[in-house]
């Protein structure tokens, strides 16, 4: 059963319960539109707490089952989940780049000069 509110209220004829119900009516749109705004805020709260569940944080990183490695900076501050690039060894030390912030974290990892074939010497 739909109610054309319209034609309800003109069928009112006193203009405060007019009114009221106009006022009313707005509050009402007004109620479910923040509702709406809530639910969808809850369920990004929720979502984000489903990942920081599933992270887990070692040698500077963020590690997501087989997912690959996340930037710490880019996830704690920003909440975005971003992939780590693994840069050449700098040095001989394994580190990975963030292409979002730029930051380069070092895992501790000395590599070999001939793990990847590069001529240290």
């Amino acid at each position: 059963m739909t109610i054309d509110f319209l034609k309800l209220v003109e069928l009112i004829k006193d203009p405060d319960l007019r009114m009221k119900i106009t006022d009313l009516y707005g509050q009402n749109i007004q109620l479910k539109e923040e509702n709406h705004k809530l639910r969808s805020e809850l369920q990004e709260i929720k979502e984000k707490a489903k990942i920081d569940s599933e992270l887990v944080h070692k040698h500077n990183h963020y590690y997501k089952g087989e997912d690959g490695t996340f930037c710490t900076r880019c996830w704690d501050a920003d909440n975005k989940l971003i992939g780590l690039h693994e840069g050449s060894p700098g040095y001989g030390q394994r580190y990975f780049s963030c292409p979002n912030c730029n930051t380069n974290t070092y895992i501790g990892e000395y590599i070999q000069p001939n793990v990847r074939g590069v001529d240290w010497q």
